[in-house]
């Protein structure tokens, strides 16, 4: 795999595989990625902020979080848990939400598949994220995703420069 610090992405029919390269140990890493105290952090595009409700990182458990706007928007969002294998991958199931976690039906939902694979200086992590269909993808990008998403990768890039 070609090292690079940009954020790669490759739109497939109905899927958008995510991949980028961080400087950080694998624990580092994966820590950013699974622990809410470290992700709310930097999951989120600038000037927005995330903020964790609740986390269960076990397999069934849920991350139900809010997207929190400068001008007092707060859009609600979940993770299900499907699969867990520390420090490998997590998989499971996302979706706007409400603040309780009921899923918002009327808004696109996607299975998530994310990898992390170690170098001696750097992390691979390659998210695989699934909808059920072109259309529900295209949704998904006109409300900004691909934008937003790398915004935050470069807030994690900032994070682990300050956690080194």
């Amino acid at each position: 795999m070609e090292h690079t610090n940009k954020t790669l992405f490759k739109i497939n029919e109905n899927q958008v595989i995510i991949s980028r390269d961080f400087k950080g140990t694998l624990d580092q890493i994966w820590r950013a990625y699974t622990d809410h105290n470290l992700t709310d952090q930097w999951f989120a595009p600038q000037p927005w902020k995330c903020t964790t409700k609740e986390q269960s990182f076990e397999v069934g458990g849920i991350w139900l979080y809010a997207m929190n706007g400068p001008a007092g928007e707060k859009h609600w969002a979940m993770f299900r848990y499907e699969e867990i294998i520390p420090l490998v991958r997590y998989s499971g199931f996302d979706a706007f939400s409400n603040e309780n976690g009921q899923i918002n039906s009327e808004l696109p939902t996607s299975k998530w598949n994310t990898e992390f694979f170690s170098n001696d200086s750097y992390c691979t992590v390659v998210n695989t994220c699934t909808f059920s269909d072109q259309q529900v993808l295209k949704e998904y990008l006109d409300l900004g995703f691909k934008e937003g998403y790398e915004q935050s990768q470069f807030n994690l890039d900032n994070l682990l420069l300050k956690l080194a």
